[in-house]
């Protein structure tokens, strides 16, 4: 975990199992909403809340609805 409990790009494609790409270009088009912020060096940072909303969105389109 990253600052404040936050995630940085790396640990959220592993958590999604996609590319950096792929979710960049989700967050861009807006399926999945934007991240929690980006610091100064231009690191992305995702918190628990947005990884899990954005799992049951990769999941429902990939077809794996529980």
């Amino acid at each position: 975990m990253g600052v404040t409990g936050q995630m940085a790009t790396a640990q959220v494609v592993k958590g999604l199992i996609m590319s950096e790409s792929r979710l960049l270009n989700w967050n861009r088009r807006w399926v999945l909403s934007a991240r929690n912020f980006t610091d100064s060096d231009d690191v992305r940072h995702f918190g628990q809340a947005w990884l899990r909303r954005a799992t049951d969105i990769v999941e429902d389109r990939r077809g794996n609805v529980n």
